[in-house]
């Protein structure tokens, strides 16, 4: 997962941290600040951030009006009470604490890196709720916040959306490339003043398009999903081909790699040899490389197991990372035929729940067993 932010990024001279690109390999990037720089923090608005006093003190004639007016906002809400106070901060750490993830769904809806691009002419807007319970609210007790709605708006549907609304606070960001302007908006807080805004930057979001290829992303489902797990996901889970012919391989090959899990894992526990204390789950997995054919059937594919064989972990190719979980074996499913990003999925068994050596036995042969109980044809 990269971190897009610009979170990263110093506000005048525009340079970001190298940890921006994430794991991609970006020593070629003419804007990456030396390693070991801190950014520092704007002491009236929190929000912006700079590399040094020097890029501060040059932007401060651009930065003035928008930050006394985050400093106005901060004021009215205090007038309104500790509560309110209390649920615009809310809001705004939560934004904060999901940026990364907030950053690639808006990345997604607005196109960046595409040749539907939108950035230029939408911002991505999330209305946000609390979730009450029987309790009071409180400024000591407040409701957590979860995503309403999410989606790409224009500047003209933004303003049309809160008619009467303090809107006169908004930020005018500017427009740069794979840049997005992400509002978020907590209707329960008055005059406005549920809006925040953040300027995110997506700066290989080209990169990762073309990883991609001719593949869309559920970006809703994996905003959803994301924020219940706390961070960003793996993005592969929740990629849909655009081709019907892929899409229809994938999700056939899906449906006989669950049903046929278990059957898969009990070969992995004989591959690895764990039966004899090798311990190999947790540097290794088995790979399984597989072939189909069309059917006239009920499915449109019929799968077999062409070749399998132990990797590990940092030989299997697969561009998901793979990390040594206690009690895990992990069987990689690889149809070769499908984009090289979903063309890999991974099952993993957790034994801890199992009494996988008197569930599994151990066979030298497993190979032969594993095709006798899974191939289609």
């Amino acid at each position: 997962m990269l971190d897009l932010s610009l979170a990263n990024t110093c506000d005048n001279c525009d340079k970001h941290l190298p940890q921006i690109h994430g794991s991609l390999d970006r020593t070629d990037c003419d804007r990456c600040l030396p390693d070991g720089t801190i950014l520092r923090t704007c002491g009236g608005c929190h929000e912006v951030r700079y590399c040094g006093a020097d890029c501060q003190r040059k932007n401060w004639k651009g930065h003035k009006e928008d930050c006394t007016q985050t400093k106005e906002i901060v004021e009215l809400s205090e007038q309104h009470g500790p509560l309110v106070a209390a649920q615009r901060k809310r809001v705004l750490r939560w934004a904060k604490k999901n940026r990364d993830i907030f950053n690639a769904a808006a990345s997604f809806a607005v196109g960046i890196g595409s040749n539907e691009d939108r950035s230029q002419t939408h911002s991505f807007l999330i209305m946000v709720k609390a979730t009450k319970n029987s309790t009071e609210e409180t400024p000591d007790n407040l409701f957590p916040l979860s995503v309403a709605s999410a989606d790409a708006v224009t500047d003209a549907e933004f303003q049309g959306l809160f008619p009467g609304k303090r809107t006169n606070f908004t930020k005018t960001l500017s427009k740069r490339p794979n840049h997005v302007k992400l509002i978020v908006y907590d209707a329960d807080l008055p005059m406005g003043l549920g809006l925040v805004y953040m300027h995110l930057e997506a700066v290989d979001m080209p990169l990762i398009r073309q990883s991609i290829g001719n593949m869309t992303l559920n970006w809703k489902s994996w905003l959803h999903a994301s924020l219940a797990a706390g961070k960003g996901l793996s993005l592969n889970d929740y990629l849909n081909p655009n081709d019907p012919g892929q899409k229809a391989r994938h999700d056939t090959l899906t449906t006989w790699y669950t049903t046929h899990g278990e059957k898969f894992s009990m070969a992995a526990y004989s591959a690895l040899n764990l039966k004899r204390g090798t311990n190999k789950q947790y540097t290794h997995a088995l790979r399984v490389n597989v072939d189909a054919r069309t059917s006239e059937g009920r499915v449109p594919f019929q799968f077999k197991v062409r070749s399998a064989e132990v990797v590990s972990f940092d030989k299997l190719g697969d561009g998901k990372p793979h990390t040594a979980n206690q009690g895990f074996i992990h069987t990689i499913i690889v149809d070769d035929a499908l984009p090289a990003i979903i063309s890999a999925s991974t099952i993993a068994l957790d034994t801890r729940k199992y009494r996988v050596q008197g569930m599994y036995q151990h066979r030298d042969n497993w190979l032969q067993h594993l095709k006798k109980i899974v191939d289609q044809y």
